[in-house]
């Protein structure tokens, strides 16, 4: 479904205040999303939101100057902010009309799912929002508190692993073809061959 009024944008907006109300978080100041790779097209690329359909952006890197900072700008939301290892979610603000009328509605970082597939696309629109973590060096991984590529027991609560499973890949979200961020689901290699190991960085603006 997409939402494709303002009056749809407006009511989502309300709900995610209510829930960041309620639940006390509290938003960083404003930065960017930078990538480190081996592969040197990828290599310093920053992650800019690139139009998938309404309301519904994709993370594409790219090395052209950053003409619009605002545009470029990511926030994070977090109810434990001073934390070594903050946990919370990815955020954008989605501008809507011009001006002094203009309008920004937050919006997460989702993960778009493929039954058929081990590539989860990272897509900035409404819904439930994938927690990610950023650590002192301040980058962005996915806490995990559980391994079950081993047994399973519920008394084992030893384990804790930050992952870092970020790739640049050919996909195709909803509309449109884009070399985009995705992230692997568990240890395996990601069955899309054109997918390239990346490290995803947040560098305050």
């Amino acid at each position: 479904m997409r939402i494709l009024t303002t009056t749809g944008f407006l009511a989502l907006a309300v709900v995610q205040v209510i829930v960041v109300a309620q639940f006390n978080v509290a938003q960083s100041a404003p930065f960017y999303l930078v990538l480190k790779s081996r592969n040197s097209s990828l290599n310093g690329a920053y992650l800019s939101p690139c139009h998938e359909g309404a309301a519904e952006n994709a993370l594409c890197p790219t090395k052209e100057p950053l003409t619009d900072l605002t545009y470029n700008q990511f926030y994070y939301n977090s109810s434990v902010p001073d934390a070594q290892y903050p946990y919370g979610t990815l955020g954008w603000n989605l501008q809507i009309g011009e001006g002094s009328n203009a309008i920004h509605v937050p919006q997460p970082m989702i993960f778009q799912y493929n039954d058929a597939s081990n590539v989860a696309v990272p897509l900035i629109f409404f819904g439930n929002p994938t927690s990610v973590e950023f650590g002192p060096d301040n980058r962005m991984t996915i806490f995990s508190f559980r391994d079950d590529t081993k047994p399973l027991s519920l008394g084992n609560t030893n384990y804790s692993a930050h992952l870092s499973r970020w790739y640049v890949c050919d996909t195709i979200p909803s509309w449109y073809l884009y070399q985009t961020l995705a992230g692997a689901m568990g240890n395996a290699k990601p069955q899309n061959p054109s997918c390239q190991k990346v490290e995803v960085y947040r560098k305050w603006a």
